[in-house]
């Protein structure tokens, strides 16, 4: 297990030794690599005994970096939780006027970047930090660049966060809208037994649905802390044991490679900024043979409109660019995908395909419907489907 949690105050009983700066000048993050690795890092080191945090944040600062004048904020309190410990620390932003010579301890060089680099130290916790920092800043209404990915996941994760308490979302057996349930179709196997992981797991409810069915470990990903709180206590008070995580699902926070029999997830893949990179974290996840299953809109439903009784082709259905609407007045901003997009990083990750679900359930097609404007209208259902399932096997 590995996971980076936050708080807001000081966790009992984890020990809290640790000062990380996120470090700004003129406008770029300030990094450093030490003397004895090739990697780059965010400045950072233990408390030492008799400083208080605040003492320790300043004078590893400057140690690391050589910055003399600075403004200091506190964003957070961290702790990573390992299988053999936990503990954690406290986690800065400083604004650097002025940057002088290295001083001459740990540090072989300074570097201004506009981003993280990929060759990081600790590649599994400093992400998490950083993208803290960053939703921390956007808060602030603080002016940072940044890729447009990392913006996405702050502007997603606060609006999820503004909708977690009054949102239900697809749960298991349903896989989508107007879709035949899982009782109808038999994506999943036999779950007796069987660690599953969930991407998207919102309220923990589909979660549950598989401990119902005998899985033997739960484990859950969601973009928002808020969401997760909800899974957690809801999980814990029907009896199901869970390990959650609070990430984007393009990272790893900390999961098992080689572990899980079953990946699903029900309408939350379509939210990834890197669908390759997503459906690669997926297959490493993976036994041989491991399951993946998901579920999201049907790639017609952005082009499809309705007007004057009739619908009609209104986009391309090659647009890939993202776009951003409104929720309950919060922003969200998703990827328009092709078929052919999830299919092909779906075999570049390694995995075969083994089911495609495009339909509407019997009871839609059978009805008669008066015609309806709705975004997910039964008009529309009876035309084409309106969500689309894919089960696909890790080779």
């Amino acid at each position: 297990m590995f996971k980076v949690e936050f708080h807001r105050s000081e966790p009992l009983n984890i020990p809290l030794t640790y000062v990380v700066i996120a470090a700004r000048r003129n406008g770029q993050w300030v990094l450093v690599r030490h003397k004895a690795r090739s990697t780059y890092e965010i400045p950072g080191g233990h408390i030492e005994p008799g400083e208080d945090y605040i003492t320790a944040a300043k004078r590893e600062l400057y140690e690391e970096t050589g910055a003399k004048d600075f403004t200091l904020d506190c964003v957070s309190i961290y702790t990573v939780a390992t299988d053999e410990k936990t503990d954690g620390g406290y986690l800065f932003f400083a604004d650097v006027k002025e940057l002088s010579s290295l001083p001459d301890y740990e540090m072989a060089e300074v570097i201004l970047t506009d981003q993280l680099p990929e060759n990081l130290t600790y590649p599994l916790i400093q992400p998490h930090l950083f993208n803290q920092v960053l939703e921390w800043m956007t808060s602030r209404r603080m002016e940072w660049g940044t890729t447009p990915e990392h913006q996405i996941h702050s502007q997603n994760k606060s609006s999820w966060n503004a909708m977690a308490d009054n949102w239900s979302g697809t749960v298991l057996p349903v896989w989508g809208c107007s879709c035949p349930t899982e009782d109808e179709l038999h994506l999943m196997p036999n779950l007796n037994g069987k660690k599953v992981f969930e991407v998207g797991c919102g309220s923990g409810h589909s979660l549950k649905w598989c401990g119902d069915k005998g899985a033997a470990e739960l484990w859950g990903l969601d973009i928002s802390e808020r969401q997760l709180e909800l899974a957690e206590e809801f999980l814990r008070k029907n009896g199901n044991k869970s390990n959650l995580f609070n990430s984007p699902m393009e990272q790893n926070p900390g999961l098992p490679e080689n572990y899980f029999d079953v990946i699903y997830s029900v309408y939350a893949i379509g939210w990834t900024t890197d669908l390759q990179a997503t459906f690669n974290l997926f297959s490493s996840y993976l036994k041989k043979d491991g399951i993946f299953i998901f579920s999201w809109d049907h790639p017609f439903m952005h082009c499809m409109d309705e007007t004057e009784g009739k619908l009609i082709f209104s986009g391309s259905y090659h647009e890939a660019d993202p776009f951003t609407f409104q929720k309950h007045g919060n922003p969200l901003t998703l990827h328009n995908r092709r078929l052919c997009d999830y299919i092909n990083a779906l075999a570049n990750s390694g995995f075969t395909v083994e089911r495609v679900v495009e339909e509407t359930d019997s009871e839609t097609m059978s009805r008669d419907v008066e015609f309806t404007s709705g975004y997910y209208s039964s008009t529309k259902a009876k035309q084409f489907p309106l969500s689309i399932v894919i089960k696909a096997r890790k080779l």
